[in-house]
């Protein structure tokens, strides 16, 4: 049995190199009173230091054991011998232990451990400014961050300021941790993406070692320069494109030998596509960073939303399935994990667990960041459709965008609420805030704000029309990503605008690309209002063959033969009667005419009734009886045998 202090106090400090917890903290409870003050009140045998370092082996032991409150009393008072020891200029040989940041720091764990987040920054504020060390600077930026207010629920106040701006305090904070430690590539990075270092103090990531002239600076990072240069200069103008919001340059910059094996350049890579509206390039590098590594969780749930927002139902049931398959087993319990069972319930209309899934992952990711932000969108995505609730899910979307201001389909998912209740003009200014964020060329948002001057009937009329054409040429132009619903919106607007020469040549220059049944049928209804029925036909008959025959193709398609009353035919009408007396025209009539003899020829189909004009009702209806029961047509109009 121990009995005298210093024998003790030895016992102590072997277990506690040890880490055997469990031990210490049973000796310390037989052998010592449960009030830290007086611990040491009979006791001459030890030294202010030694006391001081005893009640923090104590407190380690209390931490680690979950007793958070035995231990941050523990804590307090070794900080009290502390302050004895420099206030009376004593020894202190557990400096490595015993000092203010040290203490500090392991105090604050406890307190975020409790939940006390403003506490623990309190307690990281109070180490004096000679004594900071980086990972307490480090500790007070992540707390910054986390601490930062969200702003009003109230959509308008929302966007009238900039909440992209970076905290001051927390540029700060990550300077100091740079100026001691040129090696801190995660906070150049973010003073990189603030736009808050200049190319002359970037060091080592975008410069090289001539930038260091001191001879001690070279051999710090000596190893460092001659490993990592060529990845840190890349990571570096990656990071400077993205502080200037040009996301698809910083997504190329990426876009190199070094990408295909390092699964950080795919998943950044992959971000920078995501935030710039170009899905389906981020859809291909999610899926390779999964292809490099399985177990990986980071931004799965990205890769997931996207998937779930996918067009092709099948393939996207299918990856969705396999994906939540690989974080079962990888990633259980995170919440990217139930981010992606959620999207995975929700393509397969299991609403009740897609719901669960989503709350769940929603308290699992407490932290501000993309992770939270992630989350959110699911609930949002649950609740839109449902088609109701629409305070709620601007109240949702308003917090993911407190954690994620960069996240273009929480933005286009705000966009497509106003417009879903014909809030055309928040939708347009939504549009409109949303590109300071992500980019001014954000392909996604345009289309959407394109959409809405479109849907618009108060927003200029003619006016709106023209400057949503005007929007989608340009995005035609620049030829990042043609989507098919931005060639079938221009194509309406033009035929809306009875341009419909310039509709035709735009369909007509992608439909093989696509090879869409629906690009086909718009095509078919573009030629019949052209007074080209043959070649409707034909259009009608390819989007009739393809994988998913269009029945409305079908529907006009046996309309145009019937001569039924249709709007094309009423087009048509209009279109002879105007064009009667021109010479031009008649060369045009000529050429279908011609064309249509030779389609004739060429295929085996019951002759049109438009041609009959002589017929009972009762042979029109056995004829129409007959086209109706055909089944499928071939490109050229034809019933496939």
């Amino acid at each position: 049995m121990i009995f005298r202090m210093s024998e003790l106090f030895k016992t102590v400090e072997k277990l506690h190199n040890l880490e055997l917890y469990e031990d210490l903290s049973l000796l310390a409870e037989i052998h010592l009173p449960n009030e830290p003050s007086k611990i040491f009140a009979d006791d001459n045998e030890l030294d202010d230091d030694q006391k001081g370092f005893f009640l923090c082996c104590l407190a380690n032991a209390c931490a680690e054991l979950n007793n958070t409150s035995q231990a941050l009393r523990r804590y307090e008072m070794a900080l009290i011998y502390l302050g004895n020891i420099r206030q009376h200029k004593l020894k202190n040989r557990y400096e490595n232990v015993l000092n203010t940041a040290q203490i500090r720091f392991l105090m604050h764990k406890i307190l975020l451990q409790n939940k006390q987040e403003e506490e623990a920054l309190h307690c990281l504020e109070s180490i004096p400014r000679t004594e900071l060390t980086p990972k307490v600077l480090l500790a007070m930026a992540r707390l910054c961050h986390l601490l930062a207010k969200p702003p009003s629920q109230c959509t308008r106040s929302l966007f009238n300021k900039r909440t992209d701006a970076p905290n001051t305090r927390i540029v700060n904070y990550f300077k100091a941790i740079v100026k001691d430690v040129p090696e801190a590539i995660y906070c150049q990075s973010y003073l990189l993406t603030a736009g808050a270092l200049k190319p002359s103090q970037q060091s080592p990531l975008s410069t090289s070692s001539k930038t260091r002239s001191s001879p001690s600076n070279v051999e710090l990072s000596k190893d460092f320069i001659g490993t990592f240069s060529e990845a840190s200069r890349i990571w570096a103008e990656a990071k400077q494109l993205q502080a200037k919001k040009q996301y698809m340059d910083a997504a190329k910059m990426l876009d190199n030998q070094l990408n295909g094996l390092n699964l950080r350049f795919l998943l950044e890579q992959a971000l920078f596509y995501r935030i710039a509206g170009d899905q389906q390039k981020a859809l291909a590098c999610y899926q390779q960073a999964h292809l490099l590594d399985s177990t990986n969780a980071e931004g799965m749930d990205t890769f997931a939303s996207l998937l779930g927002t996918h067009y092709n139902a099948q393939q996207t049931q299918r990856e969705l399935d396999l994906l939540a398959h690989k974080m079962v087993h990888s990633n259980p319990r995170r919440a990217e994990a139930f981010v992606v069972y959620g999207w995975a319930a929700r393509q397969s209309h299991r609403m009740a667990e897609a719901r669960q899934f989503a709350q769940r992952a929603e308290q699992l990711a407490q932290k501000r960041g993309r992770q939270r932000c992630e989350a959110l969108l699911l609930k949002a995505q649950l609740l839109f459709d449902t088609k109701r609730h629409y305070k709620e899910m601007e109240m949702v979307l308003a917090d993911a965008l407190h954690n994620d201001c960069t996240n273009t389909a929480v933005y286009a998912l705000y966009i497509q609420i106003f417009m879903a209740q014909k809030r055309f003009g928040e939708a347009q200014r939504m549009a409109k805030t949303s590109l300071r964020f992500v980019g001014q060329q954000n392909h996604q948002i345009l289309f959407l704000f394109a959409q809405s001057l479109a849907d618009d009937p108060a927003g200029g009329g003619q006016s709106g029309t023209e400057q949503a054409v005007v929007t989608l040429e340009k995005m035609v132009q620049d030829g990042h990503c043609h989507s098919l619903e931005l060639l079938l919106l221009l194509s309406r607007l033009y035929d809306r605008q009875h341009k419909y020469d310039k509709a035709i040549m735009l369909l007509n220059r992608f439909k093989e690309s696509y090879g869409d049944s629906r690009i086909h049928r718009e095509l078919g209804d573009l030629l019949s209002k052209t007074n080209r029925q043959m070649e409707a036909m034909g259009e009608y008959g390819q989007a009739m063959n393809g994988n998913n025959p269009d029945t409305i193709a079908k529907e006009r398609m046996i309309a145009l033969m019937g001569g039924l009353t249709t709007p094309q035919n009423v087009t048509n009408a209009a279109f002879k009667n105007g064009s009667s007396g021109s010479t031009s025209n008649n060369a045009t009539t000529n050429a279908t005419n011609t064309s249509r003899s030779s389609f004739e020829r060429a295929i085996r189909v019951p002759p049109p009734i438009t041609r009959v004009t002589r017929r009972t009702a009762a042979n029109q209806h056995e004829q129409l009886r007959r086209l109706r029961g055909m089944g499928t047509y071939s490109a050229t109009g034809s019933p496939e045998v």
